[in-house]
């Protein structure tokens, strides 16, 4: 027996209890003269629109008007029934938008959840006129309940903004769950400016909200609510779950959230981040001004690698620690958008002035650089095309002064310390956490082990913490052997947590074109398999003492040897088997798959005064 009808409750907490109407009738009996504080009919589908009128009716009476808290009519898919035309009286919708909206109505309900609840089109601005305009009500679950969903063309995205902007007119609305409905790039844009100028919500349930796309964009339009929470928001919880956010989506999410210091819960689970979108989401973890420790990113290891397949002429791809490359950004896409602020960003972090780093620049209309505005974002126009070379060439010159010109390996420190991300210890539990999470997952772990492969800094104590599976181990060393801090001494102790002699030789296997790698002679034939982190950082390498020696030639006035004419030490360089198409390696983004092939010819010389090996010294090297 449920508490309330043995009289030990004043809750009505009937959820999944199969009633129907003749038993709810007995119910309404004994309410009279009680003041009922909650009432939850969560999963009863058998109760009729007949039934659901009478309870709203039976609360519009006695001591229920100000004591009732909580009302739940979830899953009762009866409750969303239009029976205006039939018999206005029997409406369960006219019926529950009188008890929330009269004067007499329910004036201290605190929450109300009507999630899953099918309601008719023509009483979906009612409901949220009621809402909005309620008194004490602050948390408001509207899951699935067909915004978005029915009629056609302009009405019916008329009616969801007004709808949207009626729920909003609630002055103390805390918590607004509107996952499972269908929204626009328009809506979700009103539904992000509404929150920030509003600043009263803190938690935001939108999973599976994205409309499917007309633009030529082919982005989810979810990114257009994310992208006006990046000035800071009071949001704390921010669930945005199943709303096919791609990688592209993952660094809009990092560029907008940074400054959200007040957003400690980000559930963004069962969207097709994959690789590029989960180092993305690691980035913003780590950020010093990120407020996030939790981070909910579950099912989100499968996504494209390859731009080609998203769109013909393939995406633009922002790499952290080498963004050198041409980028052609239409300005009407938030995700163009949001490439140009990272670039911004970029400069800012390294002290590096944007004329030095935008070059080439074309644009319609005419473009001056983007400042930062009171909330501390950069303002970057919403229309227009815009054109440049962005060269980080300075950007080295300027953090390797000092440097001898055949100082390779301390090139390398250098610019590391200059663009990789350094967890620290307060951001590192939730990313062991999430790590932890997904044990049993071998290739979710593979593929997050693979995100922070690149851009990030690991320590040795955070490769053990990651080691404590030992079936597991061998892999974590051999994709993070690439970003360990401490040079060749963390990366012996590192060899040490893998368990077994074959483990080792597997690992050995994978990263010894990285341990062989010499950059104080980088002189040699390469191929590459870019999937492989290890030997994906042999050829950041190359491609950084490529950018080097092309410094040092200008700098130094030598006669330009390279197969292109632009002082690159590389040659024969082939992608796919193929020849690479473009300028020179500096300028083109480095995939995250298949092989890349060059020959690697350094300038660098021995030293004045050297001594050569005598020839019984080179016999026995070469035997």
């Amino acid at each position: 027996l449920m508490p309330f009808v043995t009289g030990h409750s004043l809750k009505l907490q009937a959820e999944g209890q199969v009633l129907g109407d003749s038993e709810l009738s007995a119910i309404v009996g004994m309410m009279q003269g009680l003041g009922i504080e909650e009432v939850n009919l969560e999963g009863n589908s058998s109760i009729s629109e007949k039934g659901l009128v009478t309870i709203c009716e039976a609360l519009l009476q006695g001591p229920a008007l100000s004591s009732m808290r909580k009302l739940s009519l979830k899953n009762c898919p009866r409750a969303g029934q239009c029976m205006c035309v039939m018999d206005a009286k029997q409406c369960p919708m006219r019926a529950i938008v009188h008890l929330l909206s009269d004067d007499d109505g329910l004036q201290n309900l605190r929450r109300l959840d009507m999630s899953h609840v099918q309601v008719a089109a023509k009483h979906h601005l009612q409901l949220c006129q009621a809402i909005g305009q309620h008194r004490a009500m602050d948390t408001v679950i509207l899951a699935d309940i067909g915004l978005g969903k029915r009629g056609g063309g302009t009405s019916k995205a008329v009616l969801v903004r007004q709808c949207i902007i009626e729920i909003f007119g609630n002055s103390v609305l805390r918590h607004l769950n509107l996952s499972w409905n269908c929204l626009s790039s328009d809506i979700f844009a009103l539904l992000g400016e509404l929150i920030v100028s509003t600043k009263q919500l803190s938690v935001l349930e939108v999973a599976n909200c994205s409309s499917s796309v007309t633009t030529g964009e082919t982005i989810t339009p979810v990114v257009y609510l994310l992208e006006q929470l990046r000035g800071g928001s009071t949001l704390q919880r921010l669930d945005v779950t199943c709303n096919r956010l791609d990688f592209r989506g993952g660094l809009v999410v990092e560029d907008s959230l940074e400054q959200c210091t007040k957003l400690t819960d980000l559930a963004i689970s069962q969207n097709p981040l994959g690789i590029m979108g989960l180092r993305c989401l690691f980035r913003l973890l780590c950020h010093k001004m990120s407020g996030i420790r939790r981070l909910r990113c579950e099912d989100c290891f499968t996504g494209l690698i390859d731009g080609a397949a998203v769109c013909p002429g393939g995406v633009q791809v922002f790499s952290r620690s080498c963004p050198d490359r041409q980028y052609d950004l239409d300005l009407s896409w938030p995700y163009h958008r949001t490439l140009l602020r990272m670039l911004y960003k970029w400069c800012e972090r390294v002290n590096l002035k944007p004329d030095s780093a935008f070059r080439d620049l074309v644009s319609n209309p005419p473009y001056s650089h983007a400042s930062k505005g009171g909330d501390g974002v950069y303002q970057v126009p919403t229309s227009g095309k815009l054109s440049f070379f962005f060269s980080t060439e300075q950007a080295l010159a300027d953090a390797t002064k000092g440097v001898e010109e055949a100082g390779f390996g301390e090139v390398l420190e250098r610019h590391a310390g200059l663009v990789q991300v350094k967890p620290e210890w307060l951001k590192v539990v939730p990313l062991l956490a999430h790590f932890k999470g997904i044990h049993g997952h071998a290739e979710e772990q593979r593929v997050v082990l693979d995100a922070l492969a690149k851009d990030f800094a690991i320590s040795y104590p955070q490769v053990k913490e990651l080691c404590q599976d030992r079936a597991e181990a061998g892999g974590v060393v051999a994709r993070l052997i690439a970003c360990m801090q401490g040079g060749e001494l963390t990366r012996c102790l590192a060899m040490q947590l893998v368990p077994s002699l074959g483990d080792g030789i597997r690992v050995l296997k994978k990263t010894h074109k990285l341990l062989n790698f010499n950059a104080e002679n980088p002189t040699g034939r390469y191929s590459l398999d870019l999937g492989a982190p290890a030997e994906f950082a042999v050829a950041q390498r190359l491609k950084l003492l490529d950018m080097w020696e092309a410094i040092v030639g200008r700098r130094k006035g030598r006669m330009d040897t390279s197969e292109k004419g632009n002082y690159s030490r590389m040659r024969n360089v082939c992608y796919r088997h193929q020849p690479l198409d473009a300028r020179s390696v500096a300028e083109w983004t480095l995939p995250e798959f298949d092989t890349l092939e060059l020959d690697y010819a350094s300038a660098k010389r021995p030293p004045q005064g050297a001594e050569a090996l005598d020839d019984g010294a080179l016999r026995k090297l070469l035997a």
